[in-house]
């Protein structure tokens, strides 16, 4: 009964270190398509889940298709990183998914997201990097091209530079 008594003491306070210990964070990136004309920036708000996993929730702001409309599209997504820490230079690999509109008319997008990225931690609370992926936007609706030839989506490959501030507790 003893050890019951300490083994639930002991259990309940252990969300509380757990919690203490949790790196919460800002994350900004920006930068152009490279399969096509276009460029994206967005901005999130991240949770280290452990020293490997990474979970981002944000917005960005993409203006990559079609050249008729430079107003872009909008969407609200996020993404589950894997890191790989090596040193002062830290490798992943993420996953993100995302839904939003085209800002010039009422057509639904989701966006599929995977890529690579590595960051070079400047201090604890600030890293910088590159981020290189490929996004396929799937539209509600078929769009015409440039060309008058109707899609219903689109993939671009993308390179992006990174920059994270972390803030509340770091490792």
């Amino acid at each position: 009964m003893r050890y019951f008594l300490l083994a639930l003491l002991f259990g309940s306070s252990l969300p509380g270190v757990a919690a203490a210990q949790t790196r919460r964070g800002v994350l900004v990136e920006a930068g152009p398509t490279v399969t096509d004309w276009g460029s994206r920036a967005g901005a999130y708000y991240l949770w280290h889940l452990s020293d490997q996993w990474v979970l981002d929730l944000g917005a960005t702001h993409s203006t990559w298709f079609p050249r008729e409309r430079p107003a872009g599209q909008v969407t609200a997504g996020g993404h589950v990183r894997y890191l790989i820490d090596v040193l002062r230079v830290v490798p992943s690999v993420h996953l993100g998914v995302g839904v939003g509109s085209l800002l010039d008319a009422a057509v639904a997008v989701t966006e599929v997201e995977l890529g690579v990225s590595a960051d070079y931690l400047i201090s604890r609370r600030a890293q910088v990097g590159l981020t290189v992926s490929g996004v396929t936007a799937v539209f509600g609706e078929e769009l015409a091209d440039d060309d008058g030839k109707m899609v219903g989506s689109v993939t671009r490959m993308q390179v992006l530079l990174r920059f994270q501030w972390i803030f509340g507790e770091t490792w």
